[in-house]
């Protein structure tokens, strides 16, 4: 059996809440995203929404619910996305790889000077 440390009760309310902002985050990205194919849109709709949301329940959890609009989600979510930051990515690595090789290797040859 696998115990979690920290349960989060989902809190109807909070939910609502979000739910009631989504039509216009929405209405927001379908503009922003106006000349993607159909298919690149959904996708980038999902994203929206997704950053959207993890952006609002970690205002909620720090107590900010009062602070939270629907066009500064929406806003701030849009340029995530074209920024090429992912909801659940390993965005914040101090060492990106662009030559094929896993950031391992990289990490690797900057600790040993270069050498292989």
């Amino acid at each position: 059996m696998i115990a979690f440390a920290n349960q989060i009760q989902p809190n109807e309310s909070k939910h609502a809440a979000f739910l009631e902002m989504l039509p216009r985050i929405i209405n927001y990205a379908r503009v922003a995203f106006r000349g993607l194919d159909p298919d690149a849109k959904e996708d980038s709709l999902a994203e929206v929404i997704a950053n959207c949301f993890v952006a609002y329940s970690r205002l909620v959890q720090l107590g900010k619910e009062d602070v939270v609009y629907p066009t500064v989600l929406a806003l701030y979510a849009i340029r995530q996305f074209r920024d090429g930051r992912r909801v659940g990515t390993r965005a914040n690595c101090p060492v990106f790889a662009t030559d094929g090789r896993s950031s391992t290797s990289v990490l690797r040859t900057i600790s040993d000077g270069g050498n292989n």
